[in-house]
């Protein structure tokens, strides 16, 4: 459940929010710093820094901010490499190497704020928690790609937060129907309304397939397994971006015929997604 670190900069847009995130990583496995910038209005072409924002119990190697993802005043980072084996950022330990973490910040009275700190129900070692994380209304996703479900290994797990109450509490953990063991589920996240799209390029041989569910007001139900119809061992469908629209689903392969990439569209009428 280890990765080599590497140099990149991911960012995370507010369509409606005219904000941007730009999180910078360094190479090196230092702590990664966080910038959040106002689309100064009416016009689109100007940006003024809004805020920087650090996690309250950095670490060196935590890579916080390898995700990022904002809907308004909301917006979210993962450090999937944070080590705390507590769910109490006060009593952070570093005993869980790798086992990582999750942060929701909050604009208030033009103030952003930690609101609050992740970690999920099983907090694993390697499991990677926050390797990919979205956010609904209300709701978050965070990815955990290295962690087991159950008997397989590395399989991946993707696990739901939801505020009720005036706290973010866990309120599902999402996996395939058949769990597949070192299947990097989770390595990309999609959330749109009450649809969750999920990556999993690595199973099946490395063929790859993507996961959507729908939540019902109660559950997650998974609503359909993916993959082209011309899918081949070794593609790694879906290892890459995945995008949802109402009744779209856009999934990114850049490692398809011999990393010429391609895209791939399914739509989702009468109750079934179809390419």
């Amino acid at each position: 459940a280890s990765e080599s670190t590497s140099s990149f900069i991911p960012i995370a847009f507010g369509e409606t929010s005219r904000q941007i995130t730009i999180v910078v990583n360094s190479s090196a496995a230092s702590a990664s710093t966080e910038y959040v910038f106002d689309v100064s209005r009416p016009a689109l072409t100007s940006f003024g820094q809004s805020t920087f924002a650090k996690s309250s119990n950095s670490d060196t190697g935590d890579e916080y901010g390898v995700s990022t993802d904002v809907n308004g005043d909301l917006f979210i980072v993962g450090a999937r490499r944070e080590d705390n084996s507590s769910s109490s950022i006060a009593t952070d330990n570093s005993s869980a190497p790798d086992s990582g973490a999750a942060y929701i910040y909050r604009k208030v009275n033009n103030v952003w704020t930690e609101e609050a700190y992740l970690k999920p129900s099983s907090i694993m070692t390697n499991a990677l928690f926050g390797h990919r994380v979205a956010v609904g209304e209300e709701v978050v996703a965070v990815s955990a790609i290295g962690a087991d479900n159950g008997a397989f290994s590395d399989a991946g797990l993707v696990y739901v937060f939801r505020l009720t109450g005036g706290q973010w509490v866990q309120d599902a953990i999402v996996a395939p129907s058949a769990p597949i063991a070192s299947a990097s589920f989770g390595d990309e996240l999609a959330m749109r309304g009450n649809v969750l799209a999920v990556c999993a390029p690595l199973e099946g041989g490395m063929r790859g397939a993507a996961y959507i569910f729908r939540f019902d007001g109660s559950t997650w139900n998974q609503e359909a397994r993916l993959q082209p119809s011309d899918i081949v061992v070794g593609d790694q469908f879906c290892f890459g971006d995945i995008r949802l629209t109402d009744d779209r689903v856009v999934i990114g392969s850049p490692l398809r015929n011999s990393e010429a990439g391609q895209v791939h569209v399914f739509r989702y009428q009468n109750d079934v997604w179809s390419e």
